[in-house]
């Protein structure tokens, strides 16, 4: 997340570790990002992957990075599944569903919001994701109250 920062990488964080930042612990193995997919942004979150790790991801290119459902994944000290397109969404799409949170050394990480979550991850099948979403909208209602 630091180096995705340093580079001014636009970046919602999703999954697991967004839910956990909603209110929400389970385990996860994994960091989601959804990414902002013009040249300009993918060039800048390749010159932070080129810093990640052992630097694996140097072989990516920015063609690599299309706007189509699926991720790639980069896998050094834990994995990082990138999307440009999340179940038909966008960075865009969801930016205003997302919220930044700010770490003790003043990093800002900006992740999806329960709103953002619950819309995302309740059309899934996923038994995990379902679970997400029933916790996501007991937060939701005891916020409200």
């Amino acid at each position: 997340m630091e180096g995705l920062s340093k580079n001014s990488v636009d970046y919602i964080l999703v999954g697991g570790l967004a839910v956990d930042l909603c209110g929400f612990s389970r385990a996860t193995m994994d960091v989601d990002i959804l990414v902002e997919g013009s040249s300009e942004n993918i060039k800048k979150l390749l010159n932070c992957l080129e810093a990640f790790g052992n630097g694996s991801a140097r072989e990516l290119k920015p063609e690599d990075f299309t706007l189509e459902e699926g991720c790639i994944r980069v896998v050094e000290e834990f994995p990082v599944d990138i999307f440009t397109l999340i179940k038909g969404y966008t960075f865009g799409d969801l930016l205003s569903d997302s919220d930044i949170f700010v770490t003790e050394k003043g990093l800002p990480i900006r992740y999806l919001n329960a709103e953002g979550l619950i819309r995302l991850k309740g059309e899934s099948l996923r038994p995990k994701d379902q679970l997400d979403v029933q916790e996501l909208k007991k937060i939701r209602t005891k916020e409200s109250l």
